[in-house]
């Protein structure tokens, strides 16, 4: 099956990750031993700073560029 990895945006988020299985720290990412939901093991790797951005609505759609009651996207 191979081992995942997952990676989240925060040390401490990762380690809340790994502290819910047994796990060893190694330097810049957490390594989950093998067990019953993780056969082959797996990493949790953590970044600094936001991994994604959400886009503003105008990127998506020109006309919500100003906002107007009749321009909202939801009904």
């Amino acid at each position: 099956m191979g081992k995942y990895c997952f990676i989240c945006e925060k040390n401490s988020q990762a380690k809340m990750v790994a502290q819910a299985y047994n796990y060893t720290h190694k330097g810049n990412y957490y390594e989950i031993h093998p067990c019953s939901t993780f056969p082959d093991g797996a990493y949790v790797a953590y970044a600094a700073g936001h991994l994604l951005q959400i886009k503003e609505p105008h990127e998506l759609n020109s006309s919500w560029k100003e906002w107007r009651l009749d321009n909202l996207p939801y009904n």
